[in-house]
């Protein structure tokens, strides 16, 4: 009998979600969507840290510089059902789900 070594896969496992920009972050952006690639433990404060570093126009518009948070007119919709409040912001993401960044202000 052959000795066989079990070969586990310890990983973090990565999520894929999808960022859609509306009204003036997309005229801001010029950009639609994208996805983003995360791990579990990534909170919604740690995605806006990351569109504010890939797209830095939306820096001083919809996200304050000071503090790294959406200014009070500005959030996250999650899959289009429900809003996401600032001190929710420490939560995290399901795989697959799409956050809809939405301009109140603005209109949609």
């Amino acid at each position: 009998m052959e000795n066989q070594k079990e070969v586990v896969s310890i990983g973090i496992q990565e999520m894929e979600i999808s960022v859609e920009f509306t009204s003036i972050a997309r005229i801001l952006t010029g950009v639609k969507q994208f996805n983003l690639h995360v791990n579990p433990q990534t909170t919604f404060l740690q995605i806006l840290d990351q569109i504010a570093k890939q797209y830095p126009q939306l820096v001083g518009q919809l996200i304050d510089p000071q503090t790294n948070r959406f200014y009070a007119s500005n959030l996250f919709s999650i899959n289009g059902q429900r809003m996401l409040r600032d001190d929710e912001m420490d939560l995290c993401p399901n795989d697959g789900d799409r956050l809809i960044i939405l301009s109140l202000l603005a209109g949609g």
